[in-house]
């Protein structure tokens, strides 16, 4: 369906994953079986900050075995910090994830903005 192809092509591959997100955004009142839009983009909206995570969590520990080994690995200059620069570049060029993907991941992690 063009739900499923559409959720797959931002990284929900999973048909029951499919399924669950279908049966959680229709309105069961509703005569159709569908989803609209709207609805469809608020509940992603919702999620994707989480799923964005989850995905730098599984790249790193298939790249790197472990968090603490990642961080090495993103901390070019050996200063105990990763800066933006830093982390763009190894997300960008090791994880294969967009600018914009990486810069928006970031300001996630970082949550105290240091």
């Amino acid at each position: 369906t063009d739900f499923a192809q559409g959720l797959t092509r931002i990284g929900v591959l999973e048909d029951s994953e499919h399924q669950t997100l279908f049966e959680t955004l229709r309105d069961p009142y509703a005569g159709a079986n569908t989803v609209t839009l709207e609805q469809l983009h608020c509940a992603l909206q919702a999620v994707s900050p989480i799923m964005l995570l989850e995905d730098i969590r599984d790249k790193i520990l298939a790249k790197n075995g472990s968090v603490q080994a990642a961080f090495t690995a993103l901390d070019t200059d050996s200063s105990n910090n990763v800066s933006i620069p830093e982390f763009v570049r190894m997300a960008t060029h090791v994880w294969r994830m967009t600018h914009y993907e990486a810069t928006k991941a970031f300001k996630l992690i970082d949550c105290d903005n240091s």
